[in-house]
């Protein structure tokens, strides 16, 4: 079956949709509307049909907004790192520690990208280039651009996505995932990591077909 530019752009819109929304969930602390937002049933049957589950009932937002620092931003035993160069920088095996440090070759490699594609990163907050919600942010950027240009445009993105995922978010995401799920006593950024994961798997696998 031909799939229609029209078909094309559709589907490059609500991938942009679905990144940007993971993206801005790991960059922003939540606030009440966004945890509103995440208890409609229209959100939780489309997390449901990507094979990611929410808690029921969902959490109060005070222990949302808490959990969202403690995992992201306080450097306390259950902070996950969020860094593309903390946990590929070095291979440490099963170790539940990374060896990797800040601002490493990571941060460098996907910096180029950005800088190669035009991309601008968002600037509040501002966060280092390798930031997990960074490159989600920019893999909804590609997305975005494509759904925008003629279908030659959108070919041209196809292969520096499919690039960028190879390299640097499938691998970190793969990494991420499991440590925000042991950490994470809400359940909702488990569920949204996993759900990035499972996007960039399926965008993956896309490209095999």
């Amino acid at each position: 079956m031909t799939t229609t530019p029209a078909e094309s752009q559709e589907f490059a819109h609500a991938s942009a949709s679905m990144y940007a929304f993971v993206a801005k969930a790991l960059l922003v602390p939540p606030d009440a509307a966004w945890l509103t937002h995440l208890s409609q049933p229209s959100v939780r049957e489309a997390l449901e049909a990507a094979g990611v589950d929410l808690p029921t009932p969902l959490p109060p937002i005070d222990d949302v907004i808490q959990e969202f620092h403690l995992l992201f931003r306080v450097p306390t035993d259950r902070y996950v790192r969020p860094y593309e160069s903390v946990w590929l920088e070095a291979d440490f095996g099963d170790a539940p520690t990374p060896t990797g440090s800040l601002f490493g070759a990571q941060t460098v490699a996907v910096a180029g990208e950005y800088q190669r594609f035009g991309y601008t990163p968002p600037s509040s907050p501002r966060e280092l280039m390798d930031h997990v919600g960074v490159e989600a942010d920019y893999v909804a950027w590609l997305w975005a651009s494509a759904s925008t240009g003629a279908d030659e445009h959108a070919q041209s993105l196809a292969e520096p996505r499919t690039r960028f995922l190879q390299d640097h978010l499938a691998p970190f995401a793969r990494k991420l995932y499991p440590q925000v799920k042991n950490a994470d006593r809400t359940g909702i950024y488990a569920a949204l990591v996993q759900l990035l994961l499972r996007l960039v798997e399926d965008d993956l696998r896309k490209t095999h077909d």
